[in-house]
């Protein structure tokens, strides 16, 4: 009984969460047997089919959105059978969800092939969860012949596909095809997440290079340097890193300081105090100080290759770390979180012991960037328990 009374109580905190403004939930206060059949994961058959069958589309949405947590693939006959054309966004889901059968992969193959499908993004996005290795050779085949003759959505297929380890050579060669041949930011961003997803090829720097360099939407943007910073690579064109680094949006800062280390900093010291110096000035930008932005690119110090020529780079961190603990000056603005980061990045680039790293910079950081320090000093281990000990 006391199990049940807390039960209870734990059930009535997640009804008044479910019909809260501040939470977006499919469900309403009149809806407590089938909320209480999902949380229960009995998912009683009897509770759903009514609310399948009623004239209100926000019950049918909310016994759908029950459906696919249920893995209960005898919900399929059921769900096949609603009206696609009102539901077929929501339907698709839960097929998707449910995983494989065949009954969904044959309705929704069937759908991919009806010119008239206004939900063809949400049927490909399912049948890549649904179908098997001949379903994907089909699609190929289907887009080839224009048999399907809408191909929007047929990325996140793939990349659906491709996490269940269903991998076709003519996939890739699909998607490095249309990105060539594109229509619109819309399908590139389809495009270029299913080739961040599955791994960019080295082959596909030229072509996603030249994208680059063309004014996209922010997402397209972030998509193509995500894929850069997958490849460890930035391309070699100065006016482009500079465009990028003092670019308005600080997702994209955010993103150009992941992937904009990987630049070929050139290692004359003239020349390349002018390209790091670009890239510092995302440490300190003058747009927004962004916390996301400082962080992201303190972190990311630590990947840019030194070599003898630009051992400088250490030196103007250190400066930098130095700055930063002086108070009422431009640098002090850092947060904890990127000061501490520069800490570790600073460790990371020298030779330095990290004993004497951490008595020069304990008190400017906080004790858990002190901590990491200390998880990598794996050498010195009596120092690291001396240390926690005091």
């Amino acid at each position: 009984m006391k199990f049940y009374s807390r039960f209870s109580e734990l059930f009535q905190i997640i009804f008044i969460l479910l019909s809260s403004n501040l939470v977006i939930a499919q469900y309403s206060q009149n809806d407590s047997a089938l909320v209480r059949t999902t949380f229960l994961r009995e998912f009683d058959k009897n509770i759903i089919n009514e609310y399948l069958q009623s004239d209100n589309p926000a019950k049918v949405n909310a016994a759908l959105f029950s459906i696919s947590h249920s893995d209960d693939t005898t919900f399929v006959d059921s769900i096949i059978k609603l009206d696609f054309n009102k539901y077929g966004k929501n339907i698709a889901f839960a097929l998707g969800q449910l995983g494989e059968s065949k009954k969904s992969k044959e309705f929704l193959i069937r759908k991919l092939t009806d010119s008239t499908n206004q939900f063809q993004i949400s049927t490909f996005k399912a049948i890549g969860k649904v179908g098997d290795s001949l379903t994907l050779v089909y699609l190929l085949r289907g887009i080839a012949s224009e048999h399907i003759q809408n191909s929007n959505g047929f990325p996140y297929a793939i990349v659906n596909f491709y996490f269940r380890d269903i991998k076709n050579v003519k996939s890739i060669k699909y998607l490095e095809g249309k990105l060539s041949s594109y229509n619109g930011d819309e399908e590139l961003f389809e495009i270029l997440f299913a080739i961040y997803r599955i791994g960019p090829t080295k082959n596909m720097v030229p072509t996603l290079q030249y994208i680059l360099g063309r004014p996209h939407k922010e997402k397209v943007i972030l998509s193509l340097l995500g894929n850069f910073r997958k490849l460890k690579y930035f391309p070699n064109d100065v006016g482009l890193f500079n465009i990028l680094v003092s670019a308005h949006s600080c997702r994209i800062r955010t993103e150009m300081a992941n992937s904009a280390c990987y630049f070929p900093f050139r290692e004359d010291e003239e020349y390349g105090r002018e390209e790091f110096g670009q890239y510092f000035s995302l440490l300190i930008s003058v747009l927004d100080r962004n916390p996301n932005v400082t962080r992201t690119v303190a972190k990311a110090f630590r990947k840019i290759k030194l070599t003898e020529n630009n051992n400088w780079v250490k030196t103007e961190i250190e400066r930098y770390i130095w700055l930063s603990g002086i108070p009422d000056n431009y640098y002090s603005g850092l947060t904890e979180n990127t000061k501490g980061e520069l800490v570790i990045s600073y460790a990371s680039l020298s030779n330095i012991d990290v004993e004497i790293i951490i008595n020069e910079y304990s008190n400017l950081i906080e004790p858990k960037f002190i901590y990491r320090l200390l998880e990598k000093n794996t050498s010195d281990w009596e120092f690291n328990l001396n240390y926690l000990k005091d």
